[in-house]
């Protein structure tokens, strides 16, 4: 993935690969790369209508084969440098709550695609918001990425609202009109642009500030 016409050079304290397996820790979740035992928990959340409600495109019965297919697929592509799956855990018990990473990452452009599908039914507990902090911060801070973009679907109200509240700029349809971005099959797909240096400093300060809130209100559990 590509959100500029220049390519900089990275510097020498930065990666120019990524490692086989990756995991970032939160106050709450395990975000892990994704293995095999997970693919049946992840049938569960990807096969479910209200989960998936805004990711029609990727819809359908999953069964255990076609999961597993799908992870290797991703695995793959992370060997090449180009993308980082993750499975998100929730630490204290243990279930899988769905999936979170970047579909697309390049080292040398220093730009990646983030998202996220979280099980419905943990919705309302400020995972979003969690996810982002460490996620974000994992490859700006440790990778040297300087552009992370979040693409959503118009109709997403939730994510919307999350990202525009924290003051992430939308840059649709300029982003995705660049050779090769496509939004994923995404209907009416809306883009927003996290930037480091500055601007990544003062929303990792708010996300912090909204976790303390969340965490303070005692959200602490999955739901089951």
């Amino acid at each position: 993935m590509t959100t500029s016409t220049t390519t900089p050079t990275v510097p020498a304290s930065f990666p120019t690969t990524l490692p086989t397996t990756i995991t970032v820790t939160t106050p709450r979740l395990t975000l892990r790369t994704t293995v095999p035992a997970d693919s049946a928990r992840l049938c569960e959340v990807y096969s479910d209508p209200v989960t998936m409600l805004h990711l029609a495109c990727m819809y359908q019965p999953w069964t255990v084969p076609e999961m597993d297919a799908k992870c290797e697929e991703k695995r793959e592509k992370q060997s090449r440098h180009l993308c980082i799956p993750l499975t998100i855990v929730h630490t204290a018990t243990d279930r899988v709550l769905g999936t979170c990473g970047f579909r697309d990452i390049d080292l040398k452009a220093r730009t990646a695609e983030w998202g996220c599908i979280l099980d419905a039914e943990a919705g309302g507990m400020g995972y979003g918001t969690e996810i982002m902090l460490g996620l974000v911060g994992y490859v700006v801070e440790e990778l040297g990425v300087e552009e992370v973009v979040v693409v959503t679907g118009a109709k997403n109200v939730a994510m919307r609202g999350m990202v525009e509240r924290l003051g992430v700029p939308q840059v649709w349809p300029e982003y995705l009109g660049k050779p090769g971005q496509s939004g994923f099959g995404l209907e009416d797909p809306v883009c927003y642009m996290i930037k480091s240096g500055e601007f990544w400093t003062t929303l990792k300060a708010k996300l912090e500030a909204k976790m303390e809130r969340i965490l303070g209100n005692g959200k602490v559990q999955a739901k089951e």
